[in-house]
């Protein structure tokens, strides 16, 4: 399906997405592409937006869909009208569910329609999501235990695992479905009006920016064009909606099982929609400027007390548990915003200074209208009596703002009764006694009650106190647990990357600073201000548009009122100073020096407060009305508050001791009349100082001497090393004013050593922690309960995992100090703490930080592995330290793995007070066992080596394989995988408080999975219950491609990954897995996948898993991917019909064939995977061929999108990526070429010619490696880290490599390896491109290019060994043929680097020259193009070895002989080559021109010929003393039968040469002088000794030599020689001719017996022709010599005069064969009678003694027989005698069976005609 065919319109063509052409929008898709991170999705929602109705529907705050009317049911009638009645669905049914369904849910009727038709279109993926068909049941019962499923099928909530196939399709079910997703629709639409508002309330900030679609359809939709109060009656509106929703039971014309189902959907989407609406409501109020009017505030609050703010909402079902929280937190902040706390007290403040507090007759402001506010009173009054917790929020704030109504009440009633009093002794003074009158003194009016006097009249009609405010803050902190509330509505504020979370942490921090400015510094509120500011996460490193931490400190009220306090009263009180500094630690606040503020406090602390216990001497120094000033009278110890152990000291004894000394001033600031006083002393102390003598104190066990007693030694010990871990790990993540790594790492030392200052000399903080951890452990084992506290342990392990990035050095021999990995063979106590401990709590935060502590001990092996790697200097001082710790990481992080492992396996089984906790735990140590198996085989060499940074993850990695692959039965160790797969195939996700943290954990564990499956298929391992478990966990897999993307990529490569491996070893069809129903629906499943628009890597991914499902083993899915309908369906049919397809709209072939009919536009990842999955087809299913080749364009449009890439005008990672695609094409047509000649298609090549030439011109040189760039890295990267060299951080393979930046050497892994050092990224003020980093990207990127074109060589040379002979036949093909091989023999020139990368390229090259010049050869081609190979196939002879004896000694014997092997297809162009005269000007006299290649067969036989015969002689017979195969011609690297045979047949071939005459003297000098003789000889005579006789291999070597010696014997010069050292004599001495001799009745050429055959070769292709060449050269001298070395085979004799014999039982019988062989053997031997027989006759004349000359024993006396036999057989018919022929290998089959008839009886006939006239005498031929 074509990538981007959801269609971008809101009502676009109904019949071609009936037609499954294109895919209608959902407003899940909408959801998806407007907060997209893709760019591509841009113009998506630009279109989107371009439409009327989506803007209209999104217009309104609370949108909903438009209800029918008379309009819209004319639209629908005429798009019904619009579909045809045809197709692969029912227009009618179609109808009629759409008009049902706008009847049920009164909508309006197209919009009907178009949720019909997405039901029908997703139909599919509700089916899967239904439940498990039976088949799938099975295999899950497999995958997951039959216990599990069985508790499973019971139900998962009111949804049963099992589905009923046989009502999934009804009405009913059809109907139930539209319902629910109008339901989910409705729900959707308000959340991405939600969301699009909060997007628009973002700050334009380059860190903060949301996605820029988002951003696009957030303003052109933004809200506002409604005023607030209507929005908020709206709101009520649309709430009391969906509330009367929850309180009716509809009908919906639906059975019963249907309705129950529907009712609690409906009624979680009701819920849910409140929630949204609430949160719609909230960023309103918030981004309001417009004040709401006392009746809107009423109207709420009354709203809210009828729903007595939700708190009544409760549900047993996990999405309505989810929505109720949300909808109670919705309504407590949106009330708390509503009356706007922090503006109201403003007001009254405003209003109470500006002297006008008399009645406000505008009522602006809601708490200026008496009856209003008297109401609000009284509602909040009756939510405080019915302790309602969720009003808690707004009575706490009414409360505040009521206290401050009476405070301004009460000031301004005494105010004015002052004045009254002033005034009237002002008018006594002003009376005028003449005249009796008084001075005028103002109006009246100023003695009348204020507004505020007023409101506190109100509220006191309903409480009897005299402070109205007292009974709403006691119910607000005693009985609504506004403490524990704050801390729910903190925690669930949600990300602050988001406006909302921003507005909900913001309204209750205002809250909270209100009313500690009334309040005061109390604990309810301290605790309330600490839970907000912890409930953000501690990474400083995610980017927020909110942080509470940076606004607290930057407000200094805040700061003053909490923190400066709480400054104030440490160490007195302990606890909330630490919790403050801990909270505060975690903002990125830093000063120009890089100090953070927390520590910029904490050293430097101005004051000390402590109880005045016994002991403590102290005067009173001042008591006025500000406080009462005291001052020691003697020194007193700080860190002893012990009332029986007060030490005091007159003076400082050592740097070690903290001492206030005598003289300091201090306050008292407790009650005068307590016991004991409080003092805050100004004593200046450093903070972290202390800190840190606090833990010294815990690990002697006297800190509770520095304690006050209500103070938990247990909790200071852990918020102090929190406070520490905190700040470390703020400031290691904080990147301020460009400090480097090194700077940052010291900064974190000096926080250490401050901390240290005041410890003893030979202890430090970071050892007392261990210390302080160990203890703890110690204490658990001797613990007498089950209840113990983990806090410091919790506290401590989470001090070590930062503590490796900054003393990385300290971690291995500090940690195996303690017993936490177990100690002197003593298991690890986590899993027991935990278990015991944890567990029963359900609270796990000592195992999360104990998975931290893993993962980081994981990254701590791997840089440690790297250190003092930069240079050699510093070594020295610190080897020791490394050294000792490399001792300890392996045996550390296997115990560490084994615990981790178990946990693995149990966790599922636990239950956890927060989920969000399990789901990190679980992603840490998948994370970390993936990293595990990944560091230790995925890097080096191969798979199986190891080096130092592989070493010490080696044994935990083999565990965890050896673990997970188990062999046997038990299978549990896989459950967690499989069952993780379950619970993400059937979770709701609406009830996943964290989504992303859920996904990244599916993700995590499915790449493990991938990992560990992978490991076994690279290392070709058997099967293990590992891969069968996955493969039977299929119908959880691709329930699980419905995730989010972040989920789906790794769920198709484990798909792809585990179907490949299972297959190699059982049958892996998904049928019997998944169902026929299921399987149907998952092709379904995929089609909208690819359809959607994703990234091209997912759509890669996609692809790929098709390629794999579309081979012959995978038959029945295979079909319907292929054609749309099942197999079934094809018997089904009758004769002639189609059969109904099954999924809808184009095939996937047929949509792979129209994307890459315009390939170009497709992206090249993706192009090749498609073409991919066409060769996959193409091969296993062979009419895939027909439809390709009907598509008039598919195969041009291919090859030209090769043919017309010029590599020179792209970068190398196009060119790498188009190789891989040309790589495809050449496949392709390979396989087509196939299909082809089975058709007889012999044109079906020239479509192909134009990517033949482009490979020839770029697939053959393979020259883009840098040389340069690869030798300098090597040497610079080794010289610059001592110890690595590059191959340390290249690929094994384990993991998929991709063409790019990070292809060979991992630069993510080599990057954490060398994090700290500057060379590696560079140093600042370099350019970019001058760093290490930058040069692996671009070996990367080159070795890309190298890797592409030795793939593409490698399709090039399928294309040519599969088709050359078919493609041979053209004349053009032929020429290419040749320039391929002339290109290969150039390229096999060139000096390549000595990479393993280019280990098998010149054999590859030459394998490929052979093949095509095979057929050339075959073919008889002629022509300058094809002589001329000689030249390049000679270069390539002499450059690499150039001699036997060098390929010999570089132990490079299979290229050699190959290298022959082509030099003699070259030489044989020239053995046809025909010579033509040249014609002397002036003349009719022709001149035949010496051949220029003349010189270069002379060197050939030289150098190549006998020396190589030499060579590879003098080498068998080291062999043979080395007691090494001499006769195995399947030993590479060792001489054998084949090289002698090679030599000799070159030979045999130079001597064919028509210009042989030209150099026939040089060339019989040059052997003469050789030795070659002498060789041949030595060879003959070993022959008996070099072949095995107990392997019964035959006497080659035997056969080849005299062959040898045969052919040099045709030089008349060099037979001389032979003659003159008696070379017949010293033949007959070997064994060998011997074994000849006495074979009973001969060796014949037909003989079975062993070894027969070759012994009759010897004879007749060897002895025969030598002896006739010796008679044709020396003449009669040699002819005795002849006579009666032939006599001493008497027994060959005699079967050679009767092998011709025809007899009417042979020739009928079939016993009689006629060979070639044979009439050669009769030929050359009548001829060597004959001659014999002339020298004889002529005696003296001849110079010979003609009795020396014997006759040939019983062969001469039978000649006139022979000739009988000879003319018998000429005068046979020819198809007679093609009966009795039979060919002896392929070359004579061939000739059998030319176009020209048969060539073989010809030659055979040939032969017989000249053994006749041989043995015809004279008379013989007069009687003829």
């Amino acid at each position: 399906m074509a990538s981007g065919s959801l269609n971008p319109n809101y009502f676009p063509n109904i019949e071609k997405c009936l037609a499954g052409e294109l895919l209608l929008l959902s407003w899940d898709d909408l959801f998806d592409a407007v907060f997209s991170h893709d760019e591509s999705k841009r113009d998506f929602v630009t279109k989107l937006l371009s439409g009327n109705h989506t803007k209209e529907i999104l217009e309104s705050t609370f949108p909903v869909f438009p209800p029918p009317s008379t309009s819209s049911k004319s639209t629908f009638d005429s798009q019904i009208s619009t579909i045809p009645s045809g197709g692969q669905f029912n227009r009618d049914e179609l109808k009629e569910d759409a008009l049902w369904l706008s009847k049920q849910v009164n909508l309006e009727e197209k919009e009907a329609l178009r949720l019909t038709i997405l039901e029908w279109q997703y139909r599919s993926e509700s089916r899967l999501q239904e439940g498990f068909c039976q088949a799938e049941v099975a295999s899950l019962k497999d995958a997951l235990g039959s216990d599990f499923v069985d508790r499973s099928c019971q139900g998962r909530g009111r949804r049963p695992l099992a589905r009923d196939e046989e009502t999934l399709d009804s009405r009913n079910t059809r109907r139930a479905r539209l319902i629910r997703r109008h339901l989910e629709q409705e729900v959707l639409l308000l959340r991405l009006a939600e969301d699009l508002l909060d997007v628009s309330l973002l700050p334009d900030t380059d860190e903060t920016a949301p996605p820029q679609p988002g951003r696009r359809l957030a303003n052109l939709v933004r809200h506002g064009s409604a005023g607030l109060t209507q929005d908020i009656e709206d709101a009520v509106k649309f709430i009391q909606a969906q509330m009367q929703s929850l309180q009716s039971i509809p009908s919906w014309e639906l059975d019963e099982p249907h309705l129950s189902i529907l009712k609690v959907v409906g009624d979680t989407a009701s819920l849910q929609m409140i929630g949204v609406a609430l949160e719609i409501l909230l960023l309103r109020l918030r981004s309001s400027e417009e004040k709401p009017s006392s009746q809107t505030v009423l109207h709420w609050l009354k709203f809210m007390s009828s729903v007595a703010f939700f708190a009544s909402f409760a549900s047993e079902i996990d999405a309505q548990q989810v929505a109720i929280q949300r909808i109670q937190s919705g309504a407590s902040l949106v009330s708390l915003s509503l009356l706007n706390l922090a503006s109201t007290v403003a007001t009254l403040n405003k209003t109470a200074l500006s002297g006008h507090a008399g009645r406000h007759d505008s009522q602006t402001e809601y708490f200026f209208d008496l009856d209003c506010a008297f109401q609000i009173y009284e509602l909040l009054a009756n939510e405080a009596a019915t302790r309602n917790i969720q009003a808690g929020p707004a009575i706490l704030a009414w409360a505040v703002a009521v206290h401050r109504i009476k405070q301004l009440g009460i000031a301004m009633k005494e105010n004015r009764e002052s004045h009254h009093i002033q005034r009237t002794i002002d008018g006594v003074a002003a009376f005028d006694a003449a005249t009796g009158r008084r001075s005028s003194s103002g109006s009246g009016s100023s003695f009348q009650p204020t507004i505020f006097e007023d409101l506190l009249d109100r509220f006191t009609t309903l409480n009897t106190s005299d402070d109205p405010s007292v009974f709403l803050l006691e119910a607000a902190i005693e009985h609504c647990h506004i403490v524990e509330y704050i801390g729910v509505l903190a925690a669930s504020a949600g990300n602050t990357a988001r406006t909302l979370a921003v507005y909900k942490f913001q309204t209750i921090q205002e809250l909270l600073a209100v009313s500690q400015s009334f309040l005061g510094y109390t604990p309810e509120l301290v605790s309330s201000q600490l839970a907000l500011l912890s409930s953000t996460p501690d990474s400083s490193s995610e980017k927020r548009v909110y942080d509470p931490a940076m606004e607290f400190i930057e407000d200094n009220f805040l700061l003053e009122g909490f923190f400066d306090t709480s400054a104030a009263r440490f160490p007195y009180e302990c606890l909330p100073f630490l919790r403050f500094c801990r909270v505060l630690a975690k903002a990125p606040i830093f000063s120009e020096d890089g100090t953070q503020y927390v520590e910029f406090r904490l050293r430097r602390l101005v004051s000390f407060t402590q109880a005045a216990v016994k002991g403590i001497d102290y005067r009173t120094t001042r008591e006025d009305e500000i406080g009462s000033f005291v001052a020691l009278n003697k020194s007193v110890n700080a860190l002893d508050l012990s009332q029986n152990k007060m030490l005091t000291f007159g003076h400082q004894e050592s740097e070690t001791t903290s001492i206030i000394p005598a003289g300091a001033i201090g306050e008292v600031i407790s009650d005068p009349d307590t016991s004991p006083k409080v003092i805050r002393w100004q004593y200046e102390f450093s903070g972290l100082a202390y800190m840190g003598q606090l833990l010294e104190l815990r690990y002697m066990g006297l800190l509770a001497t520095a304690l006050t007693p209500f103070e938990d030694p247990d909790a200071v010990t852990s918020e102090i090393i929190g406070v520490l871990t905190t700040l470390l790990s703020t400031v290691l993540s904080g990147t301020f004013y460009g400090q480097s790594a090194d700077q940052i790492e010291h900064h974190c030392t000096s926080i250490l050593d401050e901390a240290s200052s005041n410890l003893a000399s030979d202890m430090d903080l970071v050892l007392y922690i261990f210390d302080i951890l160990e203890q703890e452990l110690q204490a658990f084992r001797r613990r007498s309960t089950s209840v113990f506290d983990c806090r410091v342990m919790a506290s401590c392990l989470h001090f070590v995992s930062v503590l490796t990035k900054i003393k990385p050095h300290l971690i291995w021999s500090y940690l195996n100090r303690t017993s936490l990995l177990g100690h002197h063979s003593a298991p690890s106590p986590i899993l027991n703490i935990v278990t015991v401990v944890e567990v029963p709590l359900r609270n796990f935060d000592f195992l999360e930080n104990c998975t931290e502590l893993y993962r980081s001990l994981v990254n701590l092996a791997l840089r440690e592995s790297g250190h003092g790697l930069s240079s050699t200097q510093g070594l020295p001082s610190r080897n020791s330290t490394v050294s000792a710790a490399w001792r300890f990481q392996s045996k550390m992080l296997l115990a560490a793995t084994e615990t981790m492992f178990q946990i693995f396996q149990e966790i599922s089984d636990w239950s956890f007070q927060v989920s969000a906790q399990q789901v990190r735990i679980s992603t840490s140590i998948a994370d970390s066992f993936y990293d595990i198996i990944r560091y230790a085989f995925d890097y080096g060499l191969s798979i199986g080596s190891s080096n130092h940074l592989t070493i010490p993850f080696l044994e935990a990695a083999k565990y965890l394989v050896a673990s997970f692959r188990l062999s046997g039965p038990e299978d549990s160790a896989i459950y967690p995988f499989t069952r993780l797969f379950f619970l993400a195939s059937t979770v709701d996700r609406s009830t996943l408080a964290h989504e992303g943290l859920f996904d990244r954990q599916v993700s995590a564990v499915l790449s493990l999975a991938s990992l560990l499956v992978r490991y076994g298929q690279v290392q070709e391992l058997p099967l293990s219950i590992l891969e069968r478990r996955i493969f039977d966990a299929a119908p959880c897999l691709i329930r699980t491609l419905q995730s989010p993307s972040s989920v789906r990529t790794p769920c198709l490569k484990l798909l792809r990954f585990v179907i490949g491996y299972v297959e190699r070893y059982q049958a892996s069809s998904l049928l019997g897995h998944l169902g026929s129903s299921s399987c149907i629906d998952f092709v379904n499943v995929v089609r909208h996948l690819d359809q959607k628009s994703i990234t091209p890597d997912e759509r890669a991914e996609l692809w790929k898993l098709l390629t794999f499902l579309v081979k012959d083993s995978q038959q029945w899915l295979a079909m319907v991917i292929l054609t749309g309908a099942a197999p079934d369906d094809f018997k089904r049919v009758k004769s002639g019909e189609s059969p109904a397809k099954c999924v809808p709209g184009p095939t996937f072939t047929q949509s792979a064939i129209k994307e890459l009919n315009d390939i170009s536009r497709l992206p090249r990842t993706v192009s090749r995977v498609m073409l991919e999955f066409v060769l996959e087809a193409q091969q296993n299913w062979p009419w895939v061929t027909k439809d390709l080749s009907s598509s008039d364009k598919f195969f041009s449009t291919i090859v030209l999108f090769v043919a017309g890439f010029d590599p020179k005008s792209h970068d190398e990672i196009d060119v790498a990526q188009q190789n891989l695609v040309a790589t495809v094409v050449a496949d392709i047509a390979t396989t087509h070429l196939h299909h082809a000649k089975v058709a007889g298609d012999f044109n079906a090549v020239k479509t192909f010619l134009p990517l033949l030439n482009w490979l020839t011109s770029n697939a053959v040189e393979v020259s883009s490696y840098n040389s340069s760039l690869h030798a300098n890295l090597r040497r610079n990267f080794a010289a610059k880290y001592n110890g690595l060299v590059v191959s340390d951080v290249s690929r094994t393979g384990l993991t998929e490599r991709f063409y790019g930046p990070n292809f060979f050497y991992d630069l993510q892994y080599a990057s954490e390896l060398l994090a700290k050092d500057s060379y590696w990224q560079g140093r600042r003020g370099m350019p970019s491109g001058q760093s290490f980093a930058a040069e692996f990207r671009r070996a990367n990127t080159n070795l890309s290019v190298v890797d592409s074109e030795l793939t593409l060589l490698s399709s090039l040379q399928r294309f040519c060994v599969d088709h050359c002979r078919f493609f041979a036949r053209d004349r053009e093909v032929q020429k290419a043929m040749a320039q391929i091989v002339r290109k290969s023999l150039q390229a096999n020139c060139q000096v390549y680097p000595s990479e393993v990368l280019f280990e098998s390229l010149f054999q590859t090259r030459a394998d490929l020259c052979l093949t095509l010049l095979r057929q050339l050869v075959a073919f008889g081609v002629k022509g300058s193009d094809f002589a001329g190979l000689l030249e390049p196939a000679w270069d390539a002879v002499r450059f690499r070895n150039g001699s036997y004896e060098h390929a010999i000694i570089n132990n490079d014997l299979a290229y050699w002989r190959s290298i022959l092997s082509i030099l003699l297809l070259a030489i044989q162009f020239h053995v046809k080559k025909k010579r033509r005269p040249t014609m002397i000007p002036g003349s009719s006299t022709g001149v035949v021109t010496l051949d220029h290649e003349n010189v270069t067969f002379l060197e050939i036989t030289t150098t190549i010929v006998a020396e190589g015969f030499k060579s590879a002689v003098l080498a068998l017979q080291d062999q043979k003393e080395k007691k090494l195969k001499t006769d195995d011609d399947t030993e590479d690297d060792l001489i054998g039968p084949r090289d002698i045979s090679l030599l000799l047949t070159l030979l045999q071939t130079i001597l064919r040469l028509p210009s042989l005459p030209q150099f026939l003297v040089e060339l019989s000098d040059r052997l003469s002088a050789s030795g070659i003789i002498t060789v041949g000889l030595l060879l003959y005579s070993w022959s008996h000794i070099l072949t095995r006789s107990e392997s019964g291999a035959q006497p080659r070597y035997a056969e080849y030599s005299v062959q040898l010696l045969a052919s040099i014997s045709s030089l008349p010069s060099v037979a001389e020689e032979l003659a003159v050292e008696g070379v017949l004599n010293r033949l007959l001495s070997s064994k060998t001719s011997e074994l000849l001799q006495n074979v009973p009745g001969g060796a014949s050429h037909t003989d079975t017996r062993p070894n027969c055959s070759y012994l009759y070769q010897l004879w007749a292709k060897g002895f025969l022709p030598l002896c006739l060449n010796l008679l044709h050269a020396v003449g009669g001298a040699v002819a005795p010599e002849i006579s009666a070395f032939l006599n001493r085979f008497p027994n060959q004799l005699i079967r050679a005069s009767t092998s011709l014999m025809l007899t009417s039982q042979s020739a009928h019988g079939g016993a009689y064969a006629l060979t070639l062989a044979v009439t050669n053997e009769a030929a050359t031997l009548a001829l060597i009678s004959r001659i014999l027989s002339s020298y004889r006759d002529a005696g003296a004349s001849a110079a010979v003694d003609p009795t020396t000359i014997l006759p040939l024993k019983g062969y001469d006396a039978h000649r006139k027989a022979i000739v009988e036999d000879l003319r018998d057989i000429l005068a046979m018919k020819e198809e007679a005698r093609r009966k009795l022929t039979i060919a002896l290998d392929e070359k004579e089959v061939s000739w059998q069976n030319t176009k020209n008839g048969n060539v073989l009886d010809g030659k055979i006939v040939q032969e017989l005609k000249m053994a006749l006239a041989a043995l015809s005498t004279d008379d013989d031929q007069d009687e003829k």
